[in-house]
């Protein structure tokens, strides 16, 4: 008798988003250093990773960008590392046969992201567990493909084979109104013959907001690297955030276009050898979020794995009960290890904490601005007035840890984090039992 397994990632792909005011809002990318989350960012959001018999929260995606090849991209090789960082890469399926599954991304099916899938589809085979966010992003980068907030779906049939046309249904209400804007990679896998027939399949999925001419994944010190991205309809107010392999993020200037399509285009030097990831910023009518990642390897050869998850001081929190004295130990081990001040915990900013935490999951989005003001906004109106600088991390993931670790990968957030002008802080969150999931909300001023 067939039994079939779907599962939804356990894990928070993380992406933050940050943001600051002085006598005002604006993102992270304005400064040295640079956060936000929703799916992470300045507020430092994090996104959940989820599988098709099981879905979790939407994704956002986007139409096809103005720069996309004429013709059907070759896939890049699993093994290795794609030459240049680009979206989209136009594809066919690999097989047929999961061609309904394929029909549920109204965005199309990518090429690096077909690579991505194929990995994963491997994996999930033998192990029936999808990636963690961060081996997840590690094969996109590799791949070559820059957008953030993958999702993974995955179904596997033990003694038969996979409803097609059920999973392609589960997967289509997973994206709900954003199946239009989602492009994918999908691939299958089948083994065995006869009763001992198993069939595997996975989806990697990503919400299009922006698309990214290609980008060289390796470089020179000293070298001068152009960036060029193009913003959906609706997106707007384009930043550029780049995180060197040592030291703080910077922001990095940029111009965006008006008229449409609006491009977001920068250019920097690569100031010394190693990994840098660049991070694009945007504004999707609810706050900065990033849109687009890269990395850019200067004189080393990029790297055959993904990166530890675990951050400088994190273990601070660890004997720590409560979720928000958790997460404020971490924040304060994070700032030690980097020699920078502790903040400390502001009544009035734990409040707009809460209340946003708790806002963003009652409307199911990771934002700045679910409806109820900006970060600066909200802070004045409870009583902020007097701090000169605000700034907002937002975040959702399986646990606070990796809340904390998404908020500490993303560019963007990191610099909210490691900001010395920053003195006070306020923490909140919600836990959803349901689904498994924390929404976290940080508020920062000094």
């Amino acid at each position: 008798m067939a039994r079939t397994r779907c599962v939804v990632g356990p894990h928070a792909a993380a992406r933050a988003c940050a943001t600051s005011s002085r006598r005002g809002f604006a993102p992270a990318a304005t400064r040295s250093s640079h956060l936000r989350s929703i799916w992470l960012s300045a507020l430092g959001c994090a996104l959940l990773l989820a599988t098709a018999c099981a879905p979790r929260a939407p994704a956002i995606a986007s139409k096809a960008p103005t720069q996309a090849p004429e013709s059907v991209v070759a896939r890049p090789s699993r093994a290795s590392w794609a030459t240049d960082t680009y979206s989209p890469r136009p594809a066919t399926l690999p097989d047929p046969r999961d061609a309904e599954v394929a029909a549920a991304c109204g965005g199309g099916i990518d090429a690096a992201l077909d690579a991505v899938a194929e990995q994963v589809v491997r994996s999930f085979a033998a192990t029936n567990e999808l990636p963690e966010a961060q081996q997840l992003e590690f094969l996109q980068r590799r791949a070559g493909n820059p957008h953030v907030w993958a999702r993974t779906f995955g179904a596997k049939v033990d003694g038969g084979v996979i409803d097609r046309q059920k999973l392609a249904s589960d997967v289509r209400a997973a994206f709900g109104d954003a199946a239009l804007r989602t492009r994918c990679g999908v691939a299958s896998l089948r083994t065995g013959a006869g009763a001992q027939t198993s069939e595997s399949l996975a989806v990697v999925s990503v919400e299009v907001v922006a698309d990214l001419a290609a980008m060289p994944t390796r470089g020179r010190t000293g070298g001068w690297i152009d960036l060029d991205a193009t913003l959906t309809d609706g997106v707007t107010d384009g930043r550029v955030v780049l995180l060197p392999p040592r030291g703080a993020p910077r922001a990095v200037l940029s111009s965006t276009s008006q008229g449409a399509p609006r491009h977001v285009k920068a250019r920097f030097a690569l100031a010394m050898p190693g990994r840098h990831v660049v991070q694009v910023l945007a504004d999707d009518g609810h706050g900065p979020r990033p849109v687009l990642e890269a990395e850019i390897w200067a004189d080393v050869e990029p790297s055959s794995s993904a990166p530890s998850g675990e951050v400088p001081g994190e273990s601070a929190g660890d004997a720590v009960a409560k979720i928000d004295d958790a997460l404020f130990a971490r924040l304060n081990g994070l700032r030690a290890a980097e020699g920078i001040a502790k903040l400390a915990r502001d009544p009035m900013l734990d409040g707009v904490a809460q209340a946003h935490a708790e806002s963003m999951m009652r409307h199911g989005l990771l934002a700045h601005d679910v409806g109820e003001g900006d970060p600066r906004a909200r802070i004045v109106a409870a009583g902020g007035g007097a701090f000169k600088i605000l700034g907002e991390n937002v975040a959702r993931a399986h646990d606070e840890r990796a809340a904390h670790r998404a908020l500490y990968a993303s560019p963007s957030h990191r610099g909210n984090m490691l900001d010395a002008r920053f003195t006070k802080v306020g923490i909140g969150y919600v836990l959803d039992a349901e689904r498994g999931e924390v929404w976290v909300a940080q508020e920062y001023g000094g």
